[in-house]
């Protein structure tokens, strides 16, 4: 799915909207968290999601790490909070940031100079078929993209063009991409 983010104009909060196609399929609540001073409480949420049942994803600072926020998808229907994934950050040289983002048993890193100088990539690493069976050949799948942001980051940059190939956790991929441009644009 290929989904534009754009932050919106507002006075005292930051606010994003998820544009696929032509139509408005999530909004962004970004406030100061309260606990943790410099980071965010971020809200994903469908605009009608009043009238339907559906999917939101929550991103909280985790209490117990310094710079460690813990990503929740949220099924409104069957009141589950599942995490997601985990992305912390730690500063590395002057004006330079190293994040780490745990997506389940994998880890990718990504600094900021490379979001400023290229397209951000989170592709899954090769992995044997069946691990289980010690007696057969390694088999590797191909690499797959899990999801590509084709704009660099910074703060003149209001506008991201984001393409997600996992179809069932595109919304904590996109909370990745939210929570990258509010460190990179406080930073810059």
């Amino acid at each position: 799915m290929k989904y534009t983010i754009s932050r919106q104009f507002s006075f005292g909060k930051e606010k994003f909207e998820i544009v696929s196609g032509s139509k408005i399929v999530y909004t962004v609540k970004v406030t100061p968290s309260k606990e943790c001073i410099g980071q965010f409480n971020v809200k994903l949420s469908n605009p009608t999601s009043k009238y339907i049942d559906d999917e939101f994803c929550i991103i909280e600072p985790d209490p117990n790490t310094p710079r460690k926020y813990l990503i929740y998808i949220v099924n409104n229907e069957l009141n589950e909070k599942t995490l997601f994934g985990q992305l912390q950050y730690d500063f590395c040289g002057y004006n330079n940031c190293l994040y780490t983002i745990v997506i389940g048993r994998k880890l990718y890193k990504v600094r900021s100079s490379d979001l400023k100088d290229r397209r951000l990539a989170i592709i899954d690493t090769l992995e044997q078929n069946n691990p289980l069976k010690s007696d057969q050949y390694p088999t590797f799948q191909p690499p797959e993209t899990l999801f590509q942001v084709i704009d660099s980051f910074s703060k003149l940059n209001k506008t991201y063009h984001v393409t997600v190939h996992d179809k069932e956790k595109h919304l904590g991929y996109l909370s990745i991409v939210i929570l990258l441009d509010l460190h990179e644009c406080k930073r810059d």
